[in-house]
């Protein structure tokens, strides 16, 4: 009776020690992200008015999953997320949720636990245009609005969510949506620009970059990655700026 009573009380302490040791594997991480999960590629899309002010965004990362999980912990600052979409490598959609947590560190939860695989999660969000200069802000000087990047250290989160750590090397894709009169400035050649059937709006999609250190290292390039004004009071020609960005972008 003693023995099945041991034996019983062992296996009560195991059922209570699992769960116990699930939550300390799902607390919110302090420190680097957990390895778990790590990011392939990005295709950022932006929306963006300096004239506004907020801007919208969408960010589609290719994410491995090493173990199996039931979620994805990465960056996010300061970002209304308003839907996320997840599909596993064999195309299936699964529901997920976003939930920003403490310091800059977001949760996506799917509906269920995923295998080891390969993953595409796309987040559609918009947020204001920071006032400390970090992300994605904007800069007023007499009536005209510029809006410009600083990401470094880890400034990244407020842009647009994804691993803002700098051991992830992954490669880019930039695509931006500006007022048809404004000029963009980036660390890749543009690739394709495309007016909306309005009129009012122009896309501007730059070429995919080699595979970067990490997004921070990226755009380290030019503290002005993403550069966006009134063509009217820039003498410099466009041609000029493009040789200037390509020179600056081969050399690293």
């Amino acid at each position: 009776m003693r023995a099945l009573f041991r034996l019983g009380s062992l296996i009560l302490a195991a059922i209570v020690a699992a769960p116990l040791a699930y939550a300390a594997s799902d607390a919110v991480p302090t420190g680097k992200l957990p390895d778990d999960a790590a990011p392939v590629s990005y295709a950022l899309t932006f929306k963006i008015d300096p004239r506004e002010a907020r801007f919208s965004g969408q960010t589609t990362i290719r994410i491995k999953l090493t173990k199996p999980s039931d979620h994805v912990w990465l960056h996010g600052q300061d970002l209304t997320v308003k839907t996320v979409a997840v599909t596993d490598a064999a195309g299936k959609s699964h529901k997920s949720t976003y939930s920003a947590e403490k310091e800059g560190v977001a949760k996506i939860s799917f509906d269920g636990v995923l295998a080891a695989q390969e993953i595409q999660v796309a987040i559609d969000y918009d947020a204001a245009f920071n006032e400390k200069l970090e992300g994605l802000y904007k800069v007023k000087v007499g009536d005209d609005s510029y809006a410009m990047t600083q990401m470094e250290a880890i400034s990244a989160r407020n842009a647009f969510p994804g691993f803002d750590e700098p051991r992830f090397k992954t490669t880019y894709d930039i695509t931006l949506t500006v007022p048809k009169d404004q000029a963009v400035l980036a660390n890749t050649l543009p690739k394709q620009e495309v007016a909306s059937a309005d009129g009012k709006w122009k896309t501007v999609r730059s070429y995919n970059t080699r595979r970067l250190d990490n997004v921070g290292g990226f755009l380290e390039l030019t503290a002005e990655t993403i550069q966006i004004h009134q063509p009217e009071r820039r003498k410099a020609s466009t041609a000029a700026d493009t040789v200037e960005y390509a020179d600056l972008f081969r050399q690293r």
